[in-house]
């Protein structure tokens, strides 16, 4: 087990004998393990494409049981079907559109914004641009 990264402004307390970080109301295990036990590069450039729907591809790792990606969007791509995955997240280029099925309003991502998508309610992505959409996701709430 490994200490997690400080939080600016955590407490650190016990519960049920367990080191805890508490910072408002949200309260996080002191320890982190998700298998990775040494430092390590993720070669995602080097992994071969993986195409999910026609214009959408990704280049894909598993890091410790959990998906990263450097999912690229064509222009005026997207998803043809919902997805219930969490996705944590950062757009490199270009503007990404997430919507949803239960019919919120669509969540609009430029580039430097980061988002985090719970497995319901189901989500899509589409590029409605004409210039190539790049982001960077991990399969798991941050």
């Amino acid at each position: 087990m490994r200490l997690i990264a400080p939080i600016v402004g955590a407490r650190r307390e016990r519960r049920n004998g367990e080191a805890t970080l508490k910072f408002g109301r949200r309260t996080w295990p002191a320890t982190y393990d998700r298998g990775v036990t040494d430092p390590r590069a993720i070669p995602l450039s080097a992994s071969a494409p993986v195409s999910h729907d026609s214009g959408v591809h990704d280049r894909e790792a598993d890091v410790g049981g959990t998906r990263w990606a450097l999912v690229e969007y064509a222009p005026s791509a997207g998803r043809a079907d919902w997805c219930d995955t969490p996705h944590s997240g950062y757009v490199l280029d270009g503007t990404l559109t997430y919507s949803f099925e239960d019919g919120r309003a669509d969540m609009r991502l430029a580039p430097g914004e980061a988002f985090a998508l719970p497995p319901r309610p189901r989500h899509r992505g589409r590029n409605a641009d004409e210039t190539p959409v790049r982001l960077f996701i991990i399969d798991a709430l941050a």
